[in-house]
């Protein structure tokens, strides 16, 4: 079964922030370790399959949303055999609201779903990469790319659905969210 995910797309800049430090950890070796999904962004909801008419849902969602910023701080790590690195989102009224308003969306119709991302489980964050074997050398390379990131504020303006992972993951929809400006 492919894994989809409705997520919200990095705006430009910060995609291409994500995208130096993959490029700075591939020059200390670690670019085979990292990219499991190579689409930056943030995620709310993962499953398994997803209804016909989900574009349809996040439709209604993303046109109850008005676009918003983000705030990252610092480094965080989920532990396992290939711990995932990440940049920490921080949680606000506006982004539990928008994950909360997602996952009712798509709770009840959507097959397989990852349950690690419901409203009291649900960490939200950037993925830097999943790390394989994480030794001094892994984490000397970790904290000498890292070192320099302060926090990030992060527009974002739409939903997305990103369907694989790895070198076969795509952005299958991209649906707006309405046009007024507000600050998680």
């Amino acid at each position: 079964m492919t894994h989809r995910a409705v997520v919200s797309l990095l705006d430009a800049d910060h995609e291409m922030a994500v995208r130096r430090i993959w490029d700075r950890l591939a020059g200390h070796g670690l670019e085979a370790d990292l990219w499991v999904t190579p689409i930056p962004h943030i995620t709310y909801h993962v499953a398994g399959a997803y209804p016909d008419n989900m574009v349809e849902n996040l439709s209604l969602v993303a046109g109850e949303t008005r676009p918003f910023r983000i705030r990252t701080a610092g480094l965080g790590m989920f532990p396992g055999e290939s711990p995932v690195i990440y940049l920490s989102v921080v949680r606000s009224e506006v982004v539990d609201q928008v994950h909360g308003r997602i996952w009712e969306s798509m709770e009840h119709t959507a097959d397989g779903v990852n349950n690690l991302y419901s409203p009291p489980l649900w960490v939200p964050h950037i993925t830097i990469g999943q790390v394989r074997g994480l030794g001094s050398a892994t984490v000397d390379a970790l904290t000498t790319v890292v070192s320099d990131l302060g926090p990030w504020e992060i527009n974002l303006a739409e939903l997305a659905v990103i369907e694989g992972a790895g070198p076969d993951a795509r952005t299958r929809a991209r649906i707006p969210f309405g046009s007024i400006d507000s600050e998680a």
